[in-house]
């Protein structure tokens, strides 16, 4: 009788040590996600701030910043996307946060989706990827565009992201890329961007290697329009980071990819 006490309370004590890990673990994580949520939040106070005051909007973004359009062009560097703000200036009278997560902690970088209105109440949709490693969060990369009702297209999009992934597995690169990206993709993972298929093909080369793997998992996908969507997901395989992709419908109906970003 007394060794079954005492195995009882050895069990107990053993699913409670199992318990307060879980615990901690489960704070340690919500901390990361509540901290990179205030850091969101303070950074997109501090954006309409600027725009509405016209000041101090550059300060906002890293010199490596890159603001990147619907059309396939681009802005590059802090000063040069804050000019373009404030040349066409435009009141900003709300702004929210829909999903933010951290993607890389080492690094203070984290994925932002949300809305802001401006003066007419004319709804945008913003994609940012920020960096707070130097202690006061910062923009690296720059997306919106106008929303208007729409659903998600989850068949069409789960086509699009299965291709990807069998292009991958058969190290496909060329495929891969003249197939599931837009002609003007644009690639940004922190350097300098990556503009088109023929620079995406040789930037991915590294796929083609017959040990290389990759899985994609949708963690928030947000329809803008009927032919924008956007996506914060999980990697796993080779590359176990975080990605963030801006999907584009053409005209003949297929999603492709936009925009990539990844750390």
């Amino acid at each position: 009788q007394h060794k079954s006490i005492k195995m009882k309370n050895a069990i107990y004590l053993l699913v409670l040590s199992i318990s307060i890990t879980v615990a901690c673990n489960n704070a340690q994580s919500n901390s990361g996600d509540s901290e990179s949520e205030n850091s969101s939040s303070d950074l997109k106070t501090l954006w309409k701030d600027a725009i509405n005051s016209q000041s101090n909007l550059d300060t906002l973004y890293k010199d490596n910043a890159v603001k990147l359009f619907s059309d396939g062009t681009n802005l590059s560097g802090g000063k040069a996307i804050a000019a373009e703000y404030l040349n066409r200036p435009n009141e900003i009278k709300s702004i929210n946060n829909i999903y933010t997560v951290v993607a890389r902690e080492d690094k203070g970088i984290s994925y932002d989706i949300g809305t802001f209105k401006d003066k007419d109440d004319f709804t945008y949709v913003y994609m940012w990827v920020w960096n707070n490693s130097s202690g006061a969060p910062q923009i690296e990369l720059d997306y919106f565009d106008g929303q208007s009702d729409a659903q998600i297209d989850s068949m069409g999009l789960n086509q699009s992201r299965n291709a990807f992934m069998e292009y991958v597995s058969t190290h496909d690169v060329e495929g891969l890329i003249k197939n599931v990206y837009t002609p003007n993709t644009m690639y940004f993972n922190h350097k300098k961007l990556v503009v088109g298929t023929d620079d995406m093909i040789e930037k991915y080369s590294y796929m083609a290697r017959p040990d290389y793997e990759l899985n994609l998992s949708p963690l928030h996908i947000e329809p803008v329009n009927d032919n924008i969507a956007l996506e914060i997901g999980q990697c796993s395989g080779t590359y176990g980071g975080k990605y963030m992709l801006v999907w584009q419908r053409n005209y003949d109906g297929v999603w492709r990819i936009l925009i990539d970003s990844n750390v």
